[in-house]
């Protein structure tokens, strides 16, 4: 249950990615000003949505040698929602923000049960720090302290000590702060 995606750009090269919700639903990269994407639909045997669901708006996030950047895309066909089994035509015109300095591309599975995967995104090399907060803002666990270089980096994080309930993950590097709530379901 995915959709395709057609993604043409005359003028924007680099690596493609497909969010739904705040989760990468699909990725490719861009050759001969095309590329094809399969956007994946949630898995309806597993309880968290991993994946898009119909009516789900995609957003566009492009990867080149300077960083991330989010891009304008204008619909050929279709509307810039998830449809199972859709198929879709988009062109990407420009890049509309300059590249983040440090961003949360992923955190999987959300909800998750004792660990999650960490994808978070370094414009240049920084002092990281990544903390784990309850939602009234109270730090709960230090997860990361450490030099990190340009590029992405993966991370677990472990709530096997946590309770139950909806924290907050949180980047900072660089005098930047990036943030994405987590919710633990034990």
């Amino acid at each position: 249950e995915n959709m395709s995606l057609l993604v043409q750009s005359n003028a924007l090269y680099g690596e493609i990615g497909v969010y739904a919700n705040g989760n990468l639903v699909g990725s490719g990269v861009i050759q001969n000003g095309r590329c094809g994407i399969a956007v994946w639909g949630d898995n309806p045997v597993t309880p968290e949505i991993d994946g898009a669901l119909n009516g789900y708006v995609l957003e566009f996030l492009l990867q080149d040698g300077s960083g991330f950047h989010t891009c304008q895309v204008e619909p050929i066909s279709g509307d810039l929602q998830y449809v199972t089994d859709g198929f879709q035509v988009v062109q990407l015109l420009e890049i509309i923000e300059p590249p983040e300095q440090v961003g949360i591309m992923d955190v999987h599975p959300n909800p998750f049960n004792s660990t999650a995967s960490l994808t978070y995104n370094l414009s240049e090399p920084a002092r990281v720090k990544i903390a784990l907060f309850d939602i009234s803002g109270r730090l709960v666990k230090d997860i990361l302290s450490d030099n990190g270089q340009a590029g992405v980096h993966t991370i677990s994080v472990d709530g096997s000590e946590l309770s139950s309930g909806i924290y907050i993950v949180q980047i900072y590097a660089n005098e930047r702060i990036a943030k994405r709530k987590l919710t633990l379901i034990k």
